[in-house]
């Protein structure tokens, strides 16, 4: 019993692995994106990182592939935050809301349509292998289309620091002109 109970403790310390890697991942996009400016670099490497572990998971051993789901967290799970930021720099103030309802409808599809298509692969072919190819043609078509968004948005730009203005010169005085500007305390 106590052996069932440690195999279930270990696949569960396994399974943490990938997500704390995607946990620290996020911390370290977020702070990128926000120190250049530009998200949609940040965001192309995102999903080729994400779609280069997926495809890895599905030529190696368990052991490796455990380090390719990482490198798969890693790119996907970053994504979704630096992607929701792109929307609003390029849509106006009274197309915002619907734009982004727009984009959230079409990934609701997508959270039906890829269980369905990855279940209808798996059973076709007997592998999870077909599935998770699928899923990394996906990540690399989506990392394409955001490189081939036009133009930039408001703030998708480089930061650049504000050029220091020069200090302006003390006003000259003459060494008596600060006695007489302050008269100092009323006499009693």
């Amino acid at each position: 019993m106590l052996l069932f109970l440690w195999i279930y403790f270990a696949i569960g310390l396994l399974t943490a692995v990938p997500w704390l890697c995607a946990l620290v991942a996020l911390f370290v996009s977020g702070r990128v994106s926000d120190r250049i400016g530009r998200r949609r670099p940040v965001l192309v490497v995102l999903l080729l990182l994400g779609g280069c572990g997926t495809l890895l998971a599905v030529f190696v051993s368990p052991w490796v592939g455990l380090g390719a789901l990482c490198l798969a967290a890693m790119g996907f799970k970053p994504a979704s935050p630096v992607f929701w930021t792109i929307p609003q720099s390029y849509l106006d103030a009274r197309a915002a809301a619907p734009g982004i309802a727009l984009i959230n409808s079409i990934g609701n599809l997508g959270g039906f349509v890829a269980p369905t298509a990855f279940g209808i692969i798996e059973d076709s072919t007997g592998s999870t292998k077909g599935g998770l190819v699928g899923l990394t043609v996906v990540g690399f078509l989506a990392a394409l289309s955001v490189l081939l968004v036009r133009g930039g948005g408001r703030n998708d730009r480089v930061r650049t620091r504000p050029a220091k203005a020069p200090a302006a010169p003390a006003p000259e005085t003459t060494p008596g002109a600060a006695r007489r500007a302050d008269p100092g305390p009323a006499p009693a």
